[in-house]
């Protein structure tokens, strides 16, 4: 079997069966066909998935591989690990690419050999209704910027990085959940980052994301994110950055308080005034 362009990266935990079915249609669906699709799955125990991705589809460039449980940024090192393709493409279990979000991607990335990652502009959606999510920057230092402002400038689910360049900052650092602050900061020092102007990913939005234990997680792997920076920044970023980890250090002071009401507001805006998904992506 010759070696694909591009490896989809998917890490399954307790998947909902309705939306990785979905998830799993629309990377096959893709215009783009150089690829293979590596789907990890981490010791998922509310019932076993793999015979679920079976019943979905037998297509050959699917790749399966069974892990303990080991958090998601590790999920993905070993998913990288089993990799040979240029290109690594992300995808959550229970989002949705569009059908020509791997050929745009690739061909930016080939068009532009300077850029260790491109994302894309992400919709948002929940009981199958989307709605436009505020646009992302789509340059470097713009994007930098705002992520170190914690101004999410990246979709770490719509993000597709070269192989050689995550190589190169050792894969995911945080071995949890709150990988992907580390991840895109870390990739900014191998190469520069950029997001396309189109719409190409559907994010779900869940208030399962709302949970105190899964938001300490998130605000711990990206203070580490920072801390770590913050060694290697500009000086122009250093005020910036120090700013951000004293935000984050209030917020995990009063977490157990806190609840998020613009993501509450968000999924109920989204299910009562978005427009349908269409069947086909």
């Amino acid at each position: 079997m010759s070696v694909p362009k591009v490896s989809v990266l998917m890490s399954c935990k307790n998947s909902k069966p309705d939306l990785l079915k979905a998830s799993i249609f629309s990377v096959l669906n893709q215009s783009f066909n150089d690829f293979d699709f590596i789907i990890v799955i981490d010791d998922s125990s509310d019932y076993p998935i793999e015979p679920i991705i079976h019943s979905i589809s037998s297509d050959k460039r699917i790749r399966i591989f069974h892990i303990p449980s080991s958090g998601l940024g590790e999920a993905l090192n070993y998913g990288i690990s089993q990799s040979q393709a240029d290109y690594i493409a992300r995808i959550d279990d229970d989002d949705l690419m569009s059908k020509e979000r791997l050929e745009k991607q690739v061909q930016y990335l080939e068009q532009h050999q300077d850029v260790s990652c491109v994302g894309s502009q992400r919709y948002s959606f929940c009981n199958g209704r989307f709605m436009k999510h505020r646009k992302f920057p789509t340059e470097h230092d713009e994007i930098v910027e705002s992520m170190l402002s914690l101004k999410w400038a990246m979709a770490h689910t719509a993000m597709t990085y070269r192989r050689d360049c995550i190589n190169k900052i050792g894969g995911y650092r945080v071995k949890g959940i709150g990988e992907d602050l580390d991840l895109i900061l870390q990739l900014s020092t191998v190469g520069r980052l950029a997001n396309l102007d189109s719409y190409l990913l559907y994010y779900y939005l869940t208030m399962g994301s709302l949970a105190t234990r899964n938001n300490v997680k998130h605000l711990n792997g990206h203070l580490y994110a920072l801390n770590e920076y913050l060694n290697i920044a500009e000086p122009r970023y250093v005020p910036l950055i120090k700013k951000s980890i004293s935000t984050i250090k209030n917020e995990l002071s009063d977490v157990d308080r806190k609840f998020c009401w613009k993501k509450w507001i968000t999924v109920h805006v989204v299910s009562w005034f978005g427009k349908k998904i269409p069947e086909i992506l």
